[in-house]
């Protein structure tokens, strides 16, 4: 059997889990379904088309149907990278669950991913609705919203209409939209695709000839000058991925043999390599690195972006990897070795009996694990035997002594300069981290204080089990390594176990969690949420911010936003102690790029899949618009948004939000915007 908080395999007829404490549901199954159910509005989803590196997607809110990918055999854990079975839902490597994330708060939101598979498939544009929310990414626990093209100056936006891609001038608005030569498909399906411009604002790639089939979505791949009616380049077709660079080279994957090119905007292109699953650049766009699979088995393999040396071998397996955002450090776990490249050096062992990898900090050169030691108790050491010779309870003594408890202690490791150092042990799951942050938070039990079990207060064998994880739970305490010393929290968190959350601010060096209370049935009935010092300053104490929260939100330039009252996804929006305002929607909450200001969703109306957008500017709660479908964001006083969205016709009024409160209308019969919520 399976704990439903972390995923660990226990010991049947188990009642509390001993890799996090968490009671266990008598059906494992049932429990796991029901958590998915609650949770599912809150998944992430990544897109696998477009700009490879600017596709990062938070939040999503399924509210509707899409058409399923076709089966793999296997995926890959997005925090720890371990190969799973296809259906698995908790990680069998560092037991997270694989298939949601609270809007990007714990569960090392905003930490790198696995250089992994990916699948794709269509979505029927009448149905959706919501595979994906806005581009977004994580700094500082919070989600900012980021351009789907280069430079933020640009003020166009792409759109769909009748099949074809459109664009629109924010800043020119009063000039008729242009329309881009080919089709893009199916026009009652919207495929996922993006649509992006070049860094210096003169060119746009976009897909044209969509079609998807065995789960995969292949297009025809189209380059053209910014605004210029027909002379359109298509660079090739059937590409699956790809990535337009600074200087306006693009680098794409083709189906077929998988083939990775690099083109030039004139559509001449060279062959990288074939057989390739996935590919990324460093910042500078100087180098690439890219996955073969050849016969099942994946190696990991380096080249300047400009194919002026030979390509370099960096591991022979790369099943399981994770890769800094500037490619200097990769970590590469096979079975339980972990092995470090960096800077394309030669790959290097550092480290053995491995589960998985916490986080991978470039910054710092650092690197954070856990190694895992599963061992087995003998009953008759953790019990006292107070039966005084009671002949009766012999039997049961003698069961004791045949009786083991399966246990797995966790030890946290850090490597940095060339060593080694084990941070803490005995350990639960619960260890949370951000790639490039010195503040690792974790639960670790102390086992020195675990009293005896009296043997005349068990009924059965299996309750030494449950006595045992109930004092394994109790002893747990919750800590900060800040790079250098572990500092404990003073709050009991224990109440949280299997389902901790953090939301770490390290600009500010400000962290948040939720204390909680249950009842006898497992229900929360208090909870608080509490901040407390982080990095160097770090000192253990916690403060009371909010009662009765229900939810974190995102956290920013030493601010932190919340929900309380939750009814139905929604609930009250709150800034520190300041009411925002009302029937907010859990995870919406984002970040514009240029300021501080966040932007959310409000009055969501299921039975139209529409919204009220809002933005609150430091005062007050300002409505962007009613009505809203989707939307995309330039800046503070440009957001395109489409409303009155009709599900029967698929289409939608483009308007524009210059700051005030009357939109301009752009556009009608608009499919969706490229760079918003769905495309």
């Amino acid at each position: 059997m399976r704990c439903t908080k972390c995923g660990c395999e226990l010991p049947e007829n188990s009642k509390f889990c001993f890799a996090c404490g968490a009671k266990l549901e008598e059906n494992c199954v049932e429990a796991q379904k029901k958590e998915l159910a609650e949770n599912l509005e809150q998944e992430d989803c990544q897109a696998n088309a477009g700009d490879e590196e600017e596709t990062v997607l938070l939040g999503a809110e399924i509210r509707g149907s899409y058409s399923e990918p076709e089966e793999e055999e296997h995926k890959y854990c997005p925090y720890c990278g371990c190969e799973n079975d296809a259906d698995a839902v908790f990680c069998c490597g560092c037991g997270k669950n694989m298939e949601m994330d609270e809007s990007g708060v714990g569960e090392n939101a905003g930490g790198s991913k696995p250089l992994g598979g990916n699948s794709s498939g269509k979505i029927s544009s009448g149905k959706i609705i919501g595979v994906a929310a806005a581009a977004v990414v994580v700094i500082g626990g919070a989600a900012l919203l980021v351009n789907a093209f280069g430079d933020d100056a640009h003020t166009k936006i792409a759109y769909l209409k009748d099949g074809k891609v459109m664009q629109t001038d924010l800043e020119k608005y009063k000039k008729d939209p242009m329309e881009y030569s080919g089709s893009y498909g199916d026009e009652d399906e919207i495929y996922g695709m993006r649509v992006t411009y070049s860094k210096d604002g003169k060119y746009i790639c976009y897909p044209t000839d969509v079609k998807a089939e065995d789960g995969m979505t292949e297009f025809d791949l189209n380059f053209q000058k910014v605004g210029k009616e027909g002379g359109a380049i298509e660079i090739d077709d059937s590409v699956t991925k790809y990535k337009l660079l600074d200087n306006n080279k693009i680098v794409y994957l083709k189906a077929g043999n998988d083939t990775l090119y690099i083109s030039d905007r004139k559509g001449k292109k060279e062959k990288i390599a074939s057989d390739v699953t996935r590919f990324k650049l460093d910042k500078e766009q100087k180098n690439i690195v890219w996955i073969e699979q050849n016969n099942g088995k994946s190696a990991l393999y380096q080249q300047d972006i400009n194919l002026k040396k030979e390509k370099k071998k960096l591991s022979k397996s790369a099943e399981n990897c994770i890769i800094g955002d500037d490619l200097k450090q990769i970590v590469v776990q096979e079975d339980d070795k972990l092995y470090l490249i960096e800077n394309f050096g030669e790959r290097e062992k550092i480290a053995s009996d491995v589960g998985w990898v916490v986080s991978n900090n470039e910054k710092d050169k650092a690197l954070y694990y856990v190694k895992m030691d599963e061992k087995k108790i003998n009953a008759m050491d953790i019990v006292e035997d107070d039966t005084n010779g009671d002949e009766d309870m012999e039997w049961f003594l003698e069961e004791l002594e045949e009786h083991s408890i399966e246990v797995s202690e966790n030890s946290l490791y850090c490597y940095k300069d060339g060593k080694e150092v084990e941070v803490a042990k005995k350990l639960s799951s619960d260890i949370y981290a951000q790639d490039n942050s010195d503040t690792v938070l974790f639960t670790r039990f102390k086992m020195e204080e675990l009293p005896k079990i009296r043997a005349s207060k068990l009924d059965e064998i299996y309750d030494v089990d449950q006595k045992y994880y109930e004092a394994l739970q109790e002893s747990a305490e919750t800590c900060i390594y800040n790079g250098k010393e572990i500092v404990t929290l003073d709050a009991d968190l224990k109440e949280g176990m299997g389902e901790q959350r953090f939301l770490v601010d390290d600009e500010k060096n400000i962290g948040y969690t939720m204390k909680v209370e249950r009842n006898k049935d497992g229900e929360i009935k208090e909870s608080q949420l509490l901040s407390f010092k982080t990095g160097k300053k770090a000192d253990g104490k916690c403060s009371v911010i909010a009662e009765d929260v229900d939810v974190m939100m995102g956290a920013k330039d030493g601010d932190i936003y919340y929900l309380t009252d939750m009814d139905e996804g929604m609930g009250d929006l709150y800034c520190n102690e300041e009411l925002i305002d009302s029937d907010v929607m859990i995870g919406t909450l984002e970040f514009t790029k240029e300021q501080k200001y966040p932007i959310y969703k409000t009055d969501y109306n299921t039975s139209k899949n529409l919204f009220t957008l809002k933005m609150f500017d430091g005062k007050n709660a300002k409505v962007i618009a009613d009505d809203a479908f989707d939307y995309k964001v330039v800046d503070e006083k440009k957001i395109a948004v489409l409303v009155d969205y009709d599900d029967d016709d698929s289409t939608g009024t483009l308007k524009l939000y210059r700051g005030k409160d009357k939109l301009i209308e752009l556009d009608d019969d608009v499919t969706c915007l490229f760079g918003g919520m769905y495309n």
